[in-house]
């Protein structure tokens, strides 16, 4: 199975990720389009766990082939989701951090 045909799950499957840490991380994916105040919870909450399972793989230069999958799989959702709400909020957050 190629890295292009497989799904987020499988890739972290494939890199030994528990069921229950995919599955949390993947119901977290769509948290969008509630609001400020709680898309900053979501979000932060999602970017928490993507930390929190990266955090369990090992570092950079030991992992293998599906471990670096897994990673990247990981990296490229967190890096939409901030697309996402920036997007969604960029005026929110401008005003936050210069207020």
């Amino acid at each position: 199975m190629t890295m292009q045909k497989m799904t987020p799950a499988q890739a972290l499957a494939r890199a030994g990720v528990a069921d229950s840490e995919a599955g949390a991380w993947q119901r977290q994916l769509s948290v969008e389009g509630k609001g400020w105040p709680q898309d900053r919870a979501a979000f932060a909450a999602y970017w928490q766990t993507t930390d929190a399972v990266l955090g369990k793989l090992p570092a950079k230069p030991q992992r293998s082939a599906d471990e670096q999958a897994a990673a990247q799989v990981l990296l490229d959702g967190a890096r939409a989701s901030r697309e996402v709400f920036l997007r969604s909020h960029v005026a929110a957050v401008y005003d936050e951090l210069t207020a």
